[in-house]
C-alpha cells in the first residue's frame, strides 16, 4: 500500500476549504477575515490568565532570560506579551491590520519597550533568525505548509514551537452548515496532520496537549448569533436564516449569571516543539 503524501494531503485540505468558502454566495478571497473578529478574539484572549494557561507556560519554560523570540503571526499578543517579560526581545509577525490595531492597543497600555511589529506575512518577512520562533494558530489556511515551515525552522537558532487545534474548532455550527449552505463544514489542518507531515519533512517532534479549552460563552444572544454568523461565513447583507440561527442557539445554549455558555468542551490545543 503507497503510503500517504502528507504535504498533497494538507493541500487538498486546505484547498477543499477556501474553495467551499469562496463559493459561498459567491464571497470570493477572505482577505479580510480578521475585520470584523480581531476585537472579540483579542478580548478573549485578554480574559485568560497567562499564568495558569498550560500553552502559555509551554512556551515559557522555552524561553531563557537572554533570548530572542519571533513570533509569527502574532496576533493581538496572547504570546508575545509574557514572552516579552522573558525573553531579551521579542519580534511579532502580523499580517493583518485589525489584528496589529489590537496588538498596540495592548501595547499602548503596557510597558514593553522589547516588542518590534512587523507587518507583513510570514512568506514576504525580511527578519533575522531568533532563538526561538513560535507559531501559533497560524497554519490552517496556509497550502503550502511545506516551505512555510521551512522558513520557521531556517529561522529558528534553538527551538521551533507551532501550537495547533487537536479538533476542529465551530463544532456547535456544524448542524447548520448543510441548512445554510446545503454543504458540510469544510474540515481544517489539525494535530495529527501536522505531526505526520514534520515527520515527512524529517523533523521529529515533541507534542504537549493542553487541557481542553471551555466552551465559548456569549453575553447575550444577539452576540451568540453574531459569533454564528461569522463561524458559518454569512455575508453581512444575507439575514434570511437568522431567525433558525436564533432558535437553534436558544435551544443549543445554557444561561447562567455570567450570560450564555455553549455545551460541552471547547477544542483541544496541542504544543509541537522541536529543537536543533
Amino acid at each position: 500500500m503507497a503510503s500517504l503524501d502528507w504535504a498533497r494531503h494538507w493541500r487538498d485540505l486546505v484547498e477543499h476549504r477556501r474553495i467551499t468558502i469562496e463559493a459561498l454566495s459567491k464571497q470570493g478571497p477572505q482577505t479580510g477575515f480578521w475585520d470584523g473578529r480581531a476585537q472579540r478574539y483579542a478580548n478573549r484572549l485578554q480574559a485568560a490568565d497567562p499564568k495558569t494557561d498550560a500553552l502559555t507556560r509551554g512556551l515559557v519554560d522555552l524561553v531563557k532570560p537572554n533570548d530572542t523570540v519571533l513570533d509569527v503571526g502574532s496576533g493581538p499578543g496572547r504570546y508575545a506579551l509574557p514572552l516579552a517579560n522573558i525573553g531579551r526581545q521579542v519580534t511579532a509577525v502580523e499580517p493583518s491590520a485589525a489584528m496589529r490595531e489590537q496588538l498596540q492597543l495592548v501595547l499602548s497600555k503596557r510597558e514593553a519597550p522589547n516588542i518590534t511589529v512587523v507587518p507583513t506575512t510570514w512568506e514576504d518577512a525580511r527578519v533575522e533568525p531568533h532563538d526561538v520562533v513560535v507559531c501559533a494558530n497560524v497554519l490552517y489556511p496556509i497550502a503550502d505548509a511545506v516551505p512555510f515551515i521551512r522558513k520557521l525552522d531556517a529561522h529558528a537558532q534553538r527551538c521551533c514551537a507551532i501550537i495547533i487545534r487537536v479538533d476542529q474548532q465551530g463544532t456547535l455550527f456544524e448542524p447548520l452548515w448543510p441548512e445554510v449552505w446545503g454543504v458540510a463544514r469544510p474540515p481544517e489542518p489539525g494535530l495529527l496532520d501536522l505531526y505526520n507531515l514534520l515527520f515527512e519533512m524529517g523533523i521529529r517532534p515533541d507534542v504537549q496537549l493542553a487541557h481542553r479549552t471551555a466552551g465559548n460563552s456569549y453575553a447575550n444572544l444577539d452576540e451568540a448569533i453574531a459569533q454564528a454568523r461569522q463561524q458559518l461565513f454569512m455575508p453581512a447583507d444575507q439575514h434570511a436564516h437568522d431567525q433558525r440561527i436564533r432558535d437553534f442557539l436558544t435551544g443549543a445554549l445554557s444561561s447562567d449569571t455570567s450570560g450564555l455558555t455553549a455545551p460541552g468542551d471547547g477544542p483541544q490545543y496541542a504544543l509541537v516543539t522541536w529543537e536543533h
